[in-house]
């Protein structure tokens, strides 16, 4: 790992906003790694796509990129549930 790079694992067991338990958690949970630190660092560390494309060493494009694929499958698992 990156002396930058962010670990999200235990940001997942929450609700993505500090509430234990809580459903969005859950669905996060679900998504692939790269998409919950795409979540982490847009949602709840609360960084531009600039910022979370700097911690993630990729360019802001792909962060737009990951950023939107987060909230199709995100929007696929609500349906599905």
């Amino acid at each position: 790992q990156h002396a930058n790079y962010v670990d999200v694992e235990g940001v997942v067991e929450d609700d993505g906003v500090g509430h234990p338990g809580g459903g969005t958690g859950k669905l996060i949970a679900k998504l692939p790694r790269r998409m919950r630190h795409v979540y982490t660092l847009l949602y709840v560390k609360d960084l531009s796509q600039r910022e979370a494309a700097a911690k993630l060493r990729v360019t802001q494009p792909r962060v737009a990129q990951l950023h939107r694929e987060l909230l199709e499958r995100a929007r696929a698992l609500v349906i599905a549930a």
